[in-house]
Order: structure tokens, then C-alpha cells, then sequence
């Protein structure tokens, strides 16, 4: 073997949250049955030419995506975890009867996590990524995990019962194992680059075409004006949105493909926030339509406004809405609707504020697309999980090599679902190599 070459009994391609985790499962498994492998003799460690279990990293540190979770507070699961609710629901359901969700939480809290609850959401009490991705350095030092960084993986070639790893920069790790962990293409600028993906499909594995979700939705450039996008610009609020798509030319109009209620971001671009981001699953362009008050029904809402003409006509009429929304949002649906703001809202004629009901019930925002994979949360599509054992995440089309986390065809809702899943296939996939060997 020249000197250039690392020897691993297993090697963990990609230092995101799945092969972070893959990488400590099957150290920990490698450590219980100290019989199996064959670097159970030696010194392993970043610094060694014989490790028992490494990560090969792209980037010049792991866990950059983990950082930026949940706005840097890292929302690493959730309470209500169902694989119903996953794309490849059936095979996600095998995974999770061996990785059952609470499993996962008692892994954290071995390693000294307290997780504190938001609902369903399940944060670091510290309030901070860092702390998950702190833990989870602490757990590899002591298991010596080796760490390779800056290892942009070329090729991966089948050899003398195991793999030989290559790197752009001519290293080279010859593994027994290897745990394909190399995430999808959202938020490339972290790290996801979707090379892992053409490195299987070269091994002969399937692809579901892929595209960028959980995030924003851009309005058509000549709207943003008219849409008062920019002086919205980071406003919250709570509504209901519609999500309308263009239907067949056949039959022109619009069809509604899903409806989200919860946080909505305005943005100069268009949309975001959790309710767009869940929309954003269903690609292409479109139409929202935002509920602003979706507890109370169209007739309801009416009644409500035509009170306030009577009661507060004094108010002026850009003022009618006071109380109700945002002055910035009020103003931008006054101005979307065409209403005239001069005046006392005395002066609000019947028909004027059945049509702004109607605005209020129905505020429409054309839609040209996603904002892409830069602001993207998750990759849709992937490897397809025929090609991978539910008991184990071995490749049926190569023996020894294993897949997790987002590189596979499997994608949750936004709140910690799509981490959940990453903990999940890297635990399985790590601690089912390590027994393999």
C-alpha cells in the first residue's frame, strides 16, 4: 500500500448530520464488538494512517448546514415523527420499526443533550446549534473518529472486497465500508453540491429528479411593485395560504394543490416562512392566496367591517384596518384592492367593502417560482430507495456500500422531520456496516 493511501474499516462520505451520525453509530458498534474490523488493533485518530471509522468532508469543517437550522437554533426533531408523513412513506416506515423516533432522542441524551419542546418542535435548551454539533464533535473525539476535511471525493471504486476513495487532490482512503452520506444540493454555500449523486448513479443506482424545497416562493418582477413587496419586506404574520398551480393548456385556469395556515415572511422577492416553505414542496409557477383571517368566514368578516364604518367612521379611511392588521399590511391591501385612502371611512361604500372582504379573505400573489437551492432547506428527489435494504441501507446494486440522510429519496415537512430522518438512516446505516464487517 503506498503511503498516500488510509487504510478505515469504514469510511463515512460527507460530515453533515447523517454522516456525522452514521460515522458514531458504527464507531460505537466498533468499540462493543471490538472482534469485528480490522483496524481494532490500532491508534485511530485524524493524525493515523489506520483508522477505524472516517468522516471525508468537503468543506474545511463538518456540520456547516447543522449550523444554520432553524435559524442557528437547530430544531433536530419533533414530537409528533410519522413516517406517514414522508415522501417514500412504506420504506420510511421499515427504517423508523428499527429506529423508532424515541430511540433517537435517548441517543442525544447519551451524549448529554436536553432538549426543551415548542409545540411539537424539539430545540436545544441552550437555544443554539451549537451545542448540537458541540456534542456531537465531543462524541467523535472520544470515539476517535477520524476527520478528514477538504476531501472532495472524485471517485469511488470497488476493490479487494472493499472501496477505494479517491479525492480531487489525490488522497486516497481504501475502506471495507463506505456509508454514502453526502446530502442532496440544497444550500450549496454549506456544502451540498450534489455530487453524491452522480458518484452512485455511476455505481448503476436510480434517480428521482431532484428539486430545491422548503423555501421561498419569488414573485414575477413586474408584480413587486404593485404587491407593495418592499415595504412589507420582513413582516410576519399568521394566515392561511392557498397554493394554486397553472393547470393543463387544455384546460387553462388554476388548480389548488395544497393549503398551509401558519407563518408567512414577506419578502421583497415574494413569500416565505414555515406555511410557504411547506407549499414549496409543489414546484412551479403559480398562484398564492392568503387567508388573513381565516377563522372567520367571508360573511363574518363583512359584517365585522361594515360595524366599524358605523362605529368608527371618524377614522380615516387608510385607518379602517387599525387594529386588525399590520398598518404596513393594511396599507398594502388598501392599495392592492384599489380603495381610495382619502377621505373618512364613513365614506367606505357596500360594495367597496364587500371587495375588500374579498381581498382580505383572498390576497393573490402571482407566483414564478422558488427562490432555488441557494435558501433551499432540503432536496427533493434522490437516490431511489429501491436500491437500498430497509434493514440495513445497503445497496442492493453494490454490496458494501451504504446510503443515509438526504441524499435519499425520502423528504418530511418542515420542523425538524428532515433532521429527524438524517439521525435516523445514519444510525442504522452506521451501526449495520460496522456489524457487517
Amino acid at each position: 500500500m503506498s503511503g498516500n493511501i488510509l487504510a478505515a474499516d469504514i469510511a463515512v462520505v460527507g460530515g453533515g448530520a447523517s454522516g456525522i451520525m452514521a460515522a458514531i453509530a458504527a464507531a460505537r458498534t466498533l468499540r462493543e464488538h471490538p472482534g469485528k474490523g480490522k483496524a481494532s488493533g490500532s491508534a485511530a485518530g485524524p493524525g493515523s494512517k489506520t483508522s477505524r471509522v472516517v468522516v471525508l468532508e468537503r468543506c474545511d469543517r463538518i456540520g456547516r448546514k447543522l449550523l444554520a437550522t432553524g435559524n442557528g437554533r437547530c430544531n433536530f426533531s419533533n414530537a409528533g415523527i410519522d413516517a406517514s408523513l414522508y415522501h417514500s412513506a412504506p420504506w420510511v416506515r421499515q427504517i423508523y420499526g428499527r429506529i423508532p423516533p424515541p430511540q433517537v432522542l435517548e441517543i442525544f441524551e447519551s451524549m448529554g443533550l436536553l432538549a426543551r419542546r415548542e409545540e411539537n418542535r424539539l430545540y436545544p435548551a441552550s437555544g443554539t446549534a451549537a451545542s448540537v454539533l458541540d456534542i456531537l464533535r465531543l462524541e467523535m473525539d472520544h470515539l476517535q473518529v477520524g476527520i478528514h476535511c477538504d476531501f472532495a471525493v472524485a471517485s469511488l471504486k470497488p476493490e479487494n472486497h472493499g472501496w477505494l476513495v479517491k479525492a480531487a487532490d489525490g488522497r486516497q482512503v481504501q475502506a471495507r465500508r463506505v456509508i454514502m452520506a453526502a446530502g442532496g444540493k440544497a444550500s450549496p454555500q454549506l456544502g451540498s453540491d450534489g455530487s453524491g449523486f452522480e458518484l452512485m448513479k455511476a455505481l448503476g443506482h436510480g434517480l428521482r429528479p431532484t428539486e430545491a424545497a422548503l423555501t421561498g416562493l419569488k414573485c414575477p418582477s413586474g408584480d413587486l411593485k404593485a404587491l407593495g413587496l418592499k415595504s412589507l419586506n420582513g413582516i410576519r404574520l399568521q394566515a392561511k395560504a392557498d397554493w394554486y398551480r397553472k393547470t393543463a393548456r387544455q384546460s387553462p385556469g388554476m388548480a389548488l394543490v395544497a393549503s398551509e395556515t401558519g407563518e408567512i415572511l414577506f419578502r421583497e422577492y415574494g413569500l416565505s416562512g414555515i406555511a410557504i416553505f411547506q407549499l414549496s414542496r409543489w414546484p412551479g409557477p403559480g398562484e398564492i392566496r392568503l387567508d388573513l383571517f381565516p377563522e372567520m368566514g367571508r360573511e363574518a368578516l363583512l359584517h365585522r367591517l361594515v360595524q366599524m364604518r358605523r362605529e368608527l367612521g371618524w377614522r380615516n379611511r387608510g385607518d379602517l384596518l387599525a387594529g386588525m392588521l399590520h398598518k404596513r399590511v393594511s396599507q398594502a391591501v388598501l392599495q392592492y384592492a384599489g380603495l381610495d385612502t382619502k377621505g373618512k371611512s364613513e365614506d367606505f361604500s357596500d360594495r367597496e367593502l364587500g371587495h375588500l372582504a374579498d381581498v382580505l379573505k383572498s390576497w393573490r400573489f402571482p407566483i414564478a417560482g422558488s427562490t432555488g437551492w441557494p435558501q433551499a432547506q432540503i432536496t427533493l428527489g434522490g437516490l431511489l430507495v429501491r436500491d437500498f435494504d430497509p434493514a440495513t441501507l445497503e445497496s442492493r446494486i453494490v454490496p458494501g456500500m451504504y446510503a443515509a440522510g438526504e441524499i435519499l429519496d425520502v423528504d418530511g415537512p418542515c420542523g425538524g422531520f428532515n433532521l429527524h430522518w438524517a439521525w435516523a438512516s445514519g444510525w442504522l446505516a452506521g451501526t449495520r456496516s460496522a456489524l457487517s464487517l
